[in-house]
């Protein structure tokens, strides 16, 4: 049996690729369009910016820029903040992009305490009472629980003290936060294994000489960091990552 067949073409027309003419923030926002704008990855497009790629709409990059407002809002204390939702909408072949904000109210830190285990001495860590005492009153800011922890690590590492772990618990009042870092014994991991791949410009030794750990030491994530910003600062490697697996 003879079939019919035809040869269907498709004619595309692109059209000239529309830019990011405006860009507005709405909502209970409590901060200018302007210090909003320079928060984003997202620009207006202008013609000195010819050469950028973020006049461009993006999904990748409006998502990115939700997260940027929202660790913004949070470093400045705004502990509720929403970032509801992002608009793009076409006009004269242009784009307006919004984004609706809701701030809420801007929270301080009331209290900073430490839970110990009793299995470690409460006296090596009464250095991070100055710690508290800087941030207490203050906004509330994640960065400065971040500050805290490498404060923490800092202390577990001059110690030598080995399987710690901590977390940080947090209840909010009315207008503040109350942060309470717990330290406590945790899994005995012990480094089983390490792996160098992708090495093809010098000996392994190489790269080995510069980590702080070593087959069969117990794990420190302090002293991997420290090892990954030692063979970083040899310049020899375009880029330097690492992943951890159970042994």
């Amino acid at each position: 049996e003879k079939l019919n067949r035809i040869d269907l073409i498709f004619f595309v027309d692109k059209g000239p690729r529309s830019q990011i003419k405006k860009i507005y923030f709405v909502g209970d926002k409590k901060i200018k369009d302007k210090r909003l704008r320079d928060v984003i990855t997202s620009e207006e497009a202008k013609f000195w910016k010819f050469l950028s790629k973020n006049i461009y709409l993006s999904n990748e990059r409006i998502e990115l820029d939700k997260r940027l407002l929202s660790n913004y809002y949070l470093s400045l204390g705004y502990y509720d903040v929403q970032v509801l939702s992002s608009r793009a909408e076409l006009k004269d072949e242009n784009i307006e992009l919004t984004y609706s904000v809701n701030a809420g109210k801007r929270y301080r830190l009331k209290k900073l305490s430490t839970n110990i285990d009793p299995v470690f001495d409460k006296i090596i860590f009464e250095d991070l009472r100055e710690e508290f005492g800087k941030f207490a009153g203050s906004y509330y800011s994640p960065f400065k629980i971040q500050k805290v922890l490498k404060k923490i690590d800092q202390i577990i590492d001059d110690n030598e003290l080995q399987f710690v772990q901590h977390s940080v618990s947090e209840t909010v009042d009315e207008e503040s936060v109350n942060i309470k870092f717990n330290i406590f014994e945790g899994r005995k991991v012990q480094v089983e294994r390490i792996n160098i791949k992708g090495n093809t410009v010098t000996n392994d030794s190489v790269i080995r000489s510069e980590l702080l750990l070593d087959e069969g030491d117990p794990f420190s994530k302090v002293k991997l960091e420290k090892s990954i910003s030692n063979v970083k600062a040899r310049n020899i490697f375009k880029t330097v990552k690492y992943k951890l697996v159970d042994g």
